[in-house]
């Protein structure tokens, strides 16, 4: 479970039990839990507790559910969280949830994205952490955050491809200034992002033959890059802002992988051939 915080900023946590449930059915192969939402049709949770996931420490991944996640295809979306993730929806990231069958385990964000009576749903099933409108981060800075506070082995950022790409590239430019973090995944169902900085040097994807990949400096001198899997190969090699010697590289096989030695590299795969 999520550390108690004594902060005024949560809401209600888990207000008792769980509120009278309508029946079961199966979602995306998985069993959930049906409620009724007057109105607005039903609400279909994942029929798990977080308590009986293991605790902070244990490298478990983490999974961001951004607004934006609720553009892409829903199974993939939902294909996204295994078992034993923390969910952790920032702000309008809570529907996406709740549409999806799934239980976050916090919400945070300046709920302003959040239906009420999606809002009322969520505070009865975990924390939610409500900041003010006016604010110097934007929800997913504040989501990646508390993520981060799980020591997690990985964070996947669903939905990190919008519709906003002033929040594309802050969110890039905001994972590469971090220091020390796992390996941050930028999930779209068409093009996938990881940035390679810190203690994630490493990174091993799958795709298809073909697929686009591009590898993009976010520091004046990448070094020590070394691909595999890909028609372009490097070994050691370096990138420099500037250049685009990355760029427009391709998968040969159905799964690849790139190292680097120092430096801040963006590895980006799109699906199939640009």
């Amino acid at each position: 479970m999520l550390k108690t915080h004594s902060s005024s900023r949560f809401g209600h946590g888990r207000a008792g039990s769980p509120p009278p449930a309508h029946g079961t059915t199966i979602l995306f192969g998985l069993p959930v839990i049906v409620y009724n939402r007057p109105g607005r049709g039903q609400v279909l949770i994942s029929d798990h507790e977080s308590e009986d996931r293991p605790g902070p420490g244990a490298g478990r991944r983490v999974v961001i559910l951004t607004s934006a996640a609720g553009q892409e295809d829903p199974g993939y979306i939902r294909g996204l969280v295994r078992p034993g993730d923390v969910v952790i929806a920032a702000d309008g990231g809570a529907g996406v949830a709740l549409n999806l069958g799934l239980r976050p385990d916090l919400v945070v964000g300046d709920l302003d994205s959040i239906h009420p009576e999606d809002l009322e749903r969520v505070r009865e099933l975990c924390p939610v952490e409500n900041h003010p409108a006016r604010k110097d981060k934007t929800d997913t800075h504040l989501a990646l955050e508390r993520a981060l506070d799980y020591r997690p082995g990985e964070v996947v950022v669903a939905g990190a491809f919008g519709d906003r790409t002033d929040h594309v590239l802050g969110l890039v430019l905001l994972v590469a200034g971090l220091k020390d973090t796992p390996l941050i995944r930028l999930a779209g169902a068409r093009q996938e992002g990881f940035v390679l900085t810190g203690a994630a040097r490493l990174v091993s994807f799958s795709g298809s033959p073909g697929d686009t990949v591009s590898l993009l400096p976010l520091s004046p001198v990448v070094t020590g890059v070394t691909t595999e899997g890909l028609g372009y190969p490097l070994s050691g090699g370096t990138l420099r802002w500037g250049e685009t010697l990355g760029v427009s590289n391709e998968m040969t096989t159905g799964g690849a992988s790139v190292r680097v030695g120092a430096g801040v590299l963006l590895v980006v795969r799109l699906e199939g051939s640009w």
